[in-house]
C-alpha cells in the first residue's frame, strides 16, 4: 500500500507508451516511414515503467553510487531494447 501511487503511475505508463508504439507501428506499416528515435524513448520508457513496477522504492531521484548504477543499467536494457524494436519495425533499414 506504500508504493501505491508509483504502481499505478509505472502501468499507465506502460500502457500509455506502448498505445503510442501500436499508433506508431499502424503508420509504419501504412505510410512506410519510420521515426527511429521516437521508437527508441518509448522503449526506455517501457522498460523504466517495469523496472518502477517491480522496485517502487527505488523510483524518484537517483542518489549517488548504488542507485545511479541502477538508473544506467535500466537505460542501457531500455536502450538495446529500442533498438530491437525499431529493427523488428523496420528491418530494412539496418541492411540486409
Amino acid at each position: 500500500m506504500n508504493h501505491l501511487k508509483a504502481r499505478i503511475f509505472a502501468l499507465l505508463l506502460i500502457s500509455c507508451l506502448r498505445g503510442f508504439d501500436l499508433l506508431q507501428l499502424a503508420s509504419t506499416a501504412a505510410a512506410g516511414k519510420l521515426f527511429i528515435q521516437v521508437g527508441r524513448v518509448r522503449t526506455i520508457g517501457v522498460v523504466g515503467g517495469f523496472f518502477l513496477l517491480m522496485f517502487p522504492g527505488r523510483g524518484g531521484k537517483p542518489l549517488p553510487q548504488k542507485s545511479g548504477c541502477w538508473c544506467c543499467l535500466v537505460f542501457v536494457i531500455g536502450l538495446i531494447a529500442g533498438l530491437i524494436n525499431v529493427y523488428l519495425m523496420d528491418p530494412g533499414m539496418f541492411g540486409k
